[in-house]
């Protein structure tokens, strides 16, 4: 897939998609330098409020960029907005087929709110993930400890720290990439009507 197309394709996601921009979907490991990965991700962006457990459906484009071997750049959006994300290695072997990467990845997103009393408002969100990952064969178990701040303007204005992790797993056939993970984020600071829990569920298919 020439450049060109792949950068089409990537806008078009991100003008058609939804997103859940809780996880991590992809490697601990950043793309080689000028190398590109186009993913296209479905999962479920449901919290917990109470005893009250609430499902929103969602896909997520993304594309992420190895702006350098030891730097890489994440742009993702949907139907709960667009977020950019940088990924930065720490450690980095020099296989790709085998060996323990750890990375970085502080990314900003904003999107429409569906928290409780405030559906109409804006959402933003800060996270800054560890992602450790080790890889075996060319495929991946990625565990991803993350804060994240998360604030609403609207209705009802609230913000909430969470603290929690995910895990994924990524499967390589050829070109092609299958990525699920799960993982939970629970508040630790908050002010306003702030889910107790962020249930992470997703999948993710993606093309190198």
């Amino acid at each position: 897939m020439s450049p060109s197309v792949r950068v089409a394709a990537t806008f078009a996601l991100l003008l058609a998609a939804g997103c859940q921009h809780v996880g991590t979907q992809s490697s601990a490991r950043t793309i080689d330098k000028n190398g590109t990965r186009l993913s296209v991700g479905v999962g479920a962006g449901t919290w917990v409020d109470g005893d009250v457990i609430l499902l929103a459906p969602a896909i997520q484009g993304r594309l992420q960029y190895g702006i350098d071997d030891l730097v890489e750049f994440v742009l993702s959006g949907g139907t709960d907005g667009v977020g950019a994300h940088v990924k930065i290695a720490m450690v980095r072997p020099a296989s790709d087929r085998v060996g323990l990467n750890v990375g970085l990845e502080p990314g900003l997103s904003v999107g429409p709110s569906t928290w409780g009393s405030d559906p109409y408002g804006l959402r933003s969100m800060v996270q800054l993930p560890l992602l450790v990952g080790y890889r075996l064969g060319g495929h991946e178990l990625v565990l991803g400890p993350r804060f994240l701040y998360a604030a609403t303007l609207g209705v009802g204005n609230s913000q909430a720290v969470f603290g929690g992790t995910t895990l994924g797993v990524t499967l390589r056939f050829g070109g092609f990439t299958v990525t699920p993970e799960v993982g939970v984020m629970g508040r630790l600071l908050w002010a306003g009507n702030v889910p107790s829990f962020l249930p992470v569920v997703n999948l993710g298919f993606g093309r190198e």
